[in-house]
């Protein structure tokens, strides 16, 4: 029997329980439904200003965390107008996972068997679809299995209202999701997930595995095996393109023929512009394990994977073990850092030599400083000749490390030694290039490279910076001419330096905001997906708030966070300054950026160290003195299987209401070609449709087929787009089939019921922009004369769409712009409807 509530205190508790469940449910609601179905989000597109970058799109949640203040505030005033710092702490984390759990959602609409909209011309990674799904069920799990630990406390009277966020959420996808029963599934699971943890958190605690579990060396070798897992996976995609993998990066080709040169002795095929010393490098790999562009991509992998190890190494000494674990594994799983440890590029070693000089200067210990800083004078040799950007960088960190043996007391002796150590260090580095140079050419290369075969006036406007060629223009090029450089700054001081500010202003963004490593982002799951993008906005959040925090953290001495902080700005002025910020520059001190983001999210989920007593943290619901429940005695203390209860119970409704796989396309008694475009009078496959370019695609009926028409089933990708979205149709035979519907932002499923009126026919797709709810006149039949898989000219009649909206040139221009004017589209299918 449920008793009612009496006092005052009972009656806010009611309020906020009745908040916290509308919350959830209007939560639920504007995500699902106003931004990711009617497209009514904050948005921020970038489009980076350089040939070949990608947009970064990202979502600000603002209508999210708007209702969260909202919710809070409403909470604080029915809890009499008192601001705990532990309630709204307790919140915003609850509040955060929320969110991700209803992005997800989003997520798992769009997953398609064998298409992702990126990449959109090279195949799919293999297995992509595959591990979205898995790793999306495994958080359902996770996130049920969670909800189910609170409506145990909650049975317990052990229970915060604002996580009462958590069980009610359960009821969301039956609520908001066209198919949800898959979810029961996900619950039932998570339930014996739920019921093994209970069992041995309360029996094998005190395991001696835990302690093995929880050491440094397991955390290590986990967070290795991650990062390597991801790119092994990622080298060995790169290396199913042959001898087209080189090409994964604009300059891939040059470094890696180059090498290929090195190896074979024939140095005068070696191009000693394009960085000589990483060519040289690569063929070391070569001379071991085959000239293949697979010797490269495997041992660069295998050697990326431990740039993570090294992150996590600095990150303990700066911020303990649990910052470390995130740094360690957010390098790990970083789509930049993936892409870049593998790809033919000279950052790739930067990725390793960077943060293992910064580690080395912050364990500047008695034992072996000697061969200490040997061999940091090697990796600073190597660094530079790597990447001459790092050029600033690296004297920073060699001014810090003279400075700290100063500081240790050590004798001018020893000083002696550390200074000749670094530059023996970097004399062996940089020595084998400039001895086959001066023996091949006569001369030497202390820069790293022969500048003489190249203009250096482009590098200073790449891009064909404005501002750039303004101040060539009056004689400022600190690249092709240092000293009349610094003769026009003064004659021009004040000119000079606003065109250098605004140079700086005009390409910081491109060093900040573009993508890179679009092929296999771990945690976006697929770029251009409503979820993707918001998980942007967390990572450059999180990022800026730990910054923040980690200047704030006095646990710091100053000269320890000027060698983190260094390598970071350093980077993003010189090469927005003098060259150009994109992001294989930016992925030279990503690492050490994933230190900032750990903070940021430590600092959202640490635990107050304040702990306040148990009747404070913990309000009590129901009331003992005024709410109580009537349970049967043989269920008194058995929470878990009051739910195991429920849940079986409706697992049978769930097992009818599975989705059921897609029946074979050889069972619907059809037969159906690629789709295929023409283009300069010839017929090729595709798998894009432009924008008012119809592709088309033959279907033949069996002979023996005598069953009911079939439907027709694509996959159909569309990159994240603003505003009116173009309608996309299908035509069979030159007759429209079904209603206009409007293109996806990211993957959906299509089906489409269609009558055959011919044994042999075509189906069409059209994709356009209309004010009229898609509506058209009907396709007329234009003859083409197309050159056919046999290299002869033949007639082709192809159905086009002649009435299109023309007023809309605007939108057409936008999606021109940010979505390519096309969407990604899988093989046709025809299956049993």
């Amino acid at each position: 029997m449920i008793e009612p509530f009496h006092s005052t205190r009972d009656s806010r508790q009611k309020i906020q329980l009745a908040l916290a469940a509308l919350f959830t449910l209007f939560a639920g609601k504007l995500v699902l439904h106003y931004e990711y179905r009617e497209g009514g989000f904050i948005h921020y597109f970038f489009k980076a200003g350089v040939w070949y970058a990608g947009f970064n799109k990202i979502i600000f949640p603002f209508y999210f965390w708007a209702g969260c203040l909202s919710f809070a505030i409403l909470s604080a005033l029915a809890r009499g107008g008192e601001f705990e710092k532990d309630a709204v702490s307790g919140f915003l984390k609850r509040a955060f996972f929320y969110h991700l759990f209803l992005l997800l959602l989003t997520h798992s609409g769009e997953i398609t068997p064998g298409l992702t909209l990126l990449p959109t011309r090279a195949p799919t990674v293999q297995g992509i679809t595959q591990y979205e799904n898995l790793l999306m069920q495994v958080f359902f799990i996770s996130y049920y299995a969670y909800c189910l630990h609170i409506a145990c406390k909650i049975i317990a009277s052990r229970i915060k209202f604002h996580e009462l966020i958590f069980p009610v959420s359960m009821a969301v996808p039956f609520i908001y999701l066209p198919s949800p029963a898959i979810h029961l599934g996900y619950a039932a699971v998570g339930l014996g997930i739920f019921s093994l943890w209970r069992i041995y958190r309360n029996e094998f605690s005190h395991w001696t595995p835990n302690r093995i579990l929880g050491s440094s060396i397991a955390k290590i070798s986990f967070i290795f095996l991650v990062g390597l897992f991801f790119r092994l996976w990622y080298a060995y995609y790169v290396s199913s393109f042959g001898p087209d993998a080189p090409k994964f990066d604009a300059d891939g080709p040059a470094y890696y023929e180059s090498a290929l040169a090195f190896a074979s002795g024939n140095i005068d095929d070696v191009n000693f512009w394009h960085a000589p010393f990483y060519s040289l490098y690569l063929s070391v790999f070569l001379d071991f394990l085959g000239h293949t562009p697979k010797a490269i991509l495997y041992s660069q992998a295998l050697l990326g994977a431990t740039v993570s190890v090294i992150i996590y190494k600095i990150a303990q000494r700066l911020g303990g073990p649990k910052i470390a674990f995130i740094s360690g594994l957010a390098v790990a799983t970083s789509h930049l850092c993936i892409n870049y440890s593998v790809v033919i590029n000279r950052s790739t070693p930067i990725l390793i030599t960077l943060p293992l000089i910064v580690y080395l200067c912050l364990d500047l210990n008695e034992r072996g400083r000697a061969f200490k800083s040997l061999f940091i004078g090697v990796l600073m040799g190597m660094t530079f000749y790597f990447g001459q950007e790092t050029i600033f960088t690296l004297a920073v960190l060699t001014a810090y490390l003279v400075f700290a043996r100063m500081r240790k007391g050590v004798d001018w002796n020893g000083r002696l030694k550390c200074v000749s150590g670094l530059i023996l260090g970097i004399l062996l580095a940089i020595g084998p290039l400039n001895w086959i140079a001066f023996n091949h050419s006569g001369k030497w290369i202390p820069m790293g490279r022969d500048s003489a075969i190249y203009d250096s006036t482009s590098t200073w406007n790449y891009n064909g910076n404005p501002y750039a060629r303004e101040m060539t223009a009056l004689g400022f090029n600190p690249i092709k001419n240092p000293s009349g450089s610094l003769e026009t700054l003064f004659d021009h001081p004040l000119k000079i330096t606003g065109l250098i500010l605004d140079k700086l202003i005009s390409e910081i963004p491109g060093f900040l905001l573009d993508p890179g490593g679009t092929f296999l982002p771990p945690l976006h799951l697929s770029f251009e997906s409503f979820y993707a993008a918001h998980v942007q906005f967390y990572i450059y959040f999180f990022l800026a708030i730990g910054l923040f925090s980690f200047l704030r953290d006095k646990r710091i001495p100053p000269l320890y966070r000027g060698l983190i902080l260094a390598p970071v700005f350093l980077q993003a002025l010189f090469t927005s300054l003098i060259v150009f910020g994109t992001f294989r520059f930016r992925a030279q001190i990503t690492p050490i950026n994933m230190i900032f983001v750990a903070y940021g999210l430590d600092l959202l989920f640490s635990s107050s160290p304040k702990q306040t007593p148990v009747t404070e943290r913990a309000l009590p619901f129901p009331a003992p003195n005024s709410f109580s429940v009537r349970i049967p005695d043989f269920m008194k203390g058995r929470p878990i299987a009051i739910l195991a209860a429920c849940l079986t119970a409706i697992l049978p409704a769930a097992a009818m209401n599975w989705p059921a796989a897609p029946t074979p396309e050889s069972d619907s008694g059809y037969n159906a070609t690629d789709w295929l475009t023409v283009e300069n009078q010839s017929v090729h496959p595709t798998n894009l449709v432009n924008l008012y370019l119809p592709v088309f695609a033959y279907y033949e009926k069996k002979e023996a087929s005598a069953g009911p028409d079939p439907a027709i089933s694509v996959s159909a990708c569309g990159y994240l787009f603003p505003g009116v979205r173009p309608y996309i149709r299908f035509a069979a035979d030159g007759k429209f089939l079904g209603p206009p519907k409007e293109a996806p932002r990211g993957c959906r499923e299509i089906k489409e019921k269609f009558r055959a009126d011919f044994k042999k026919g075509m189906v069409s797709v059209f994709l356009f922009f209309s004010r009229k709810d898609g509506q058209t006149d009907n396709p007329v039949p234009i003859q083409f004369e197309a050159v056919d898989s046999r290299s002869q000219k033949s007639p082709l009649v192809l159905p086009m769409v002649l009435s299109l909206d023309t007023s809309l040139k605007k939108t057409v221009d936008m999606f021109d712009d940010f979505a390519y004017g096309q969407i990604k589209i899988s093989r046709l299918r025809l299956i049993k409807d």
